[in-house]
């Protein structure tokens, strides 16, 4: 574990997980499936490694109960083995559900909610069967997203932008080889995002750019390993601290053809206090068969 900031849920991150554009046409009843496993050849090289892994896997299945309401479930697993030096071995673990909803105010605009769980673990252990320094951890949060689309039509096309607003709240606990520790975390994030498509000789390309401002609060409790179990709250040390940072992203996806996609992304953030920049350069190629 690294600590509270590296326990978030992926499952809140709904840039990734949920369409841009909600359409009300969705049927009544859908089941969906997203994220990725890895079947290799670790295991054969090394009897210690998992032959099956994967960082995340999401799956749920939603219904929509009216024209403006729409609710639904998701169950993420992630897990992973693997052999740290010739007689160690390290394995983790993680499991979360999380209830979601969407009400539909307007065709364009949209209101997201999340309420959910997780619980976590990691273990280590030597060849020679001797246990080391275990940890796990768990997590309960909440979510809330307020989304609108704007169509404008100029002279080089239309060009759609999508503003919102997103407030999150998480408490979590980190057991096991430190002491109990507990964390809770406020987050409030406002962005604007826009896209057009060009038609070119090579395809179809739509270039997008996008803008965020985050704030977050955390409130950490550590108790003193040395304190009496019996009253482990009397000798707990609490912090609170503060971060803000501002994030751009530019890209573009090129659909070259029906099977050939072409996407590349450009980030830019830095932190509000120390105004350290730092970039991010993602390309990818999909085929299709």
């Amino acid at each position: 574990m690294k600590g509270a900031d590296a326990a978030r849920s992926t499952v809140l991150d709904t840039r990734r997980a949920l369409a841009p554009q909600k359409l009300r046409r969705t049927d009544r009843l859908a089941a969906w499936a997203a994220g990725e496993a890895v079947l290799s050849e670790a295991r054969t090289n090394d009897p210690r490694a998992s032959a099956l892994s994967s960082k995340g896997i999401a799956f749920g299945a939603d219904m929509r109960l009216s024209r403006r309401l729409l609710i639904g479930n998701a169950v993420g697993l992630a897990y992973d083995r693997s052999p740290l030096s010739t007689d160690l071995t390290y394995a983790a673990g993680s499991l979360s559900n999380t209830f979601y909803g969407t009400f539909f105010a307007t065709p364009d605009t949209y209101l997201d909610a999340a309420l959910g769980g997780a619980q976590s673990g990691f273990a280590g252990w030597a060849d020679g069967g001797s246990g080391l320094a275990n940890a796990a951890g768990s997590q309960v949060y909440a979510m809330l997203r307020a989304s609108r689309r704007l169509d404008l039509d100029l002279h080089l096309g239309r060009v759609t932008l999508r503003g919102y607003s997103q407030g999150t709240v998480a408490r979590m606990r980190f057991t096991g080889a430190a002491p109990d520790r507990q964390a809770r975390r406020a987050e409030i994030a406002l962005g604007l995002g826009g896209e057009t498509q060009l038609s070119t000789r090579r395809g179809r390309l739509t270039p997008r750019a996008g803008l965020e401002w985050r704030i977050a609060r955390v409130r950490r409790t550590t108790p003193d390993p040395d304190v009496d179990p019996e009253r482990p709250e009397a000798e707990a040390t609490r912090s609170i601290s503060q971060s803000a940072r501002i994030a751009a992203t530019a890209g573009f996806d090129w659909a070259l053809n029906p099977r050939a996609t072409v996407k590349a992304d450009y980030g830019l953030s830095a932190g509000t206090e120390t105004f350290a920049p730092k970039q991010t350069v993602k390309a990818r190629f999909t085929l299709r068969f």
